[in-house]
């Protein structure tokens, strides 16, 4: 039996869970802290907290597990009972036991303390947040100043181009316009084509009746003559 996961499970629902022979957990709420030695910012959270006492009796959590898992309840109060008695011995041999789901414990002075290894961070009341890595945001700060300085090179090196194109192109423009005739000295012929017009006068046709006419009236002149 995994009695750590179903410890972690029971906590999440109930709040509280006492264990017979060793004690008693709860949740308590953590803010939010700066971990220095990792440069992190944690959330506000959940953490499980550990108070011994080997005097406390309950069966409820036994009853959850037996529930879960459809086991005889004698036969998962044994277990449990027997998981308490191991944790205990390795507390006496080595002064430390670790609890998946839980955290570590160790004794000191007689005392046991938790370490709490599973922070509950999933919860409404802190809207899903997540803890924030200092490095990362630094790294992060460090690019973009250097992607900001690359980007006002290469935008004040086009604007450099700009005016080393545009001003001395601007400047020849100007000077053919307004000093043509100094640059390309002055015209030394003008070329004009003029355009005349010539009136066709037409000549006049003789007809072929009038010129048979004319000729039969000198025939008869000439016979005039003849007979005189």
């Amino acid at each position: 039996m995994n009695l750590g996961q179903y410890l972690f499970g029971y906590l999440q629902e109930k709040g509280s869970a006492d264990l017979p022979g060793f004690g008693i957990f709860s949740i308590q709420k953590k803010s939010a802290t700066l971990d220095e030695a990792e440069a992190k910012l944690l959330p506000p959270s959940f953490e499980v907290t550990f108070v011994k006492n080997s005097e406390v009796f309950n069966s409820d959590f036994s009853k959850y597990i037996a529930e879960k898992t459809g086991e005889n309840l004698f036969i998962v109060q044994t277990e449990i009972k027997e998981t308490i008695q191991s944790w205990n011995q390795q507390l006496q041999d080595k002064k430390t036991v670790s609890v998946e789901a839980i955290g570590d414990f160790f004794e000191e002075n007689g005392e046991i303390k938790l370490i709490s290894k599973n922070q509950i961070t999933e919860n409404p009341a802190f809207f899903g947040l997540e803890e924030i890595s200092l490095k990362e945001i630094k790294e992060n700060k460090v690019i973009s100043e250097k992607k900001d300085t690359e980007d006002d090179y290469v935008f004040n090196k086009s604007i450099l181009w700009i005016f080393l194109f545009i001003i001395p192109v601007g400047a020849i423009v100007f000077l053919a316009i307004n000093y043509q005739d100094k640059i390309f000295g002055k015209k030394s012929f003008d070329i004009s084509v003029k355009t005349s017009t010539h009136r066709i006068v037409e000549k006049p046709v003789l007809k072929k009746d009038t010129v048979k006419a004319d000729s039969a009236k000198i025939q008869k002149k000439d016979s005039l003559k003849i007979s005189k």
